[in-house]
């Protein structure tokens, strides 16, 4: 905590495998596709982080808490994929 007050009040949590495998979940999920395709043209401006790279990034920014947030896959199979995660105990699921 850094004391400045600062809320990052929209993370998304994605697997770990989401940056090696973005290809096949774009495939499994259209929406996903076109809300985290980089392109050139593009004014998606994600990144995929693991917790630690998270928490440091928000610690490097300022930032005293962060409220994450699961992400809307439209295929339930997707839905079940993705583990419950506390990234103070780690998977809960």
């Amino acid at each position: 905590m850094n004391g400045n007050g600062i809320i990052d009040a929209h993370i998304h949590m994605f697997p770990q495998d989401i940056v090696p495998r973005w290809g096949w979940y774009a495939a499994q999920d259209a929406c996903f596709a076109e809300m985290t395709r980089q392109t050139p043209q593009s004014r998606v401006r994600e990144a995929f982080s693991l917790p630690e790279e998270t928490l440091a990034l928000a610690d490097a920014a300022g930032v005293d808490v962060m409220v994450a947030q699961g992400w809307y896959w439209r295929e339930h199979d997707l839905c079940r994929r993705i583990p419950l995660f506390d990234w103070r105990y780690g998977e809960i699921s």
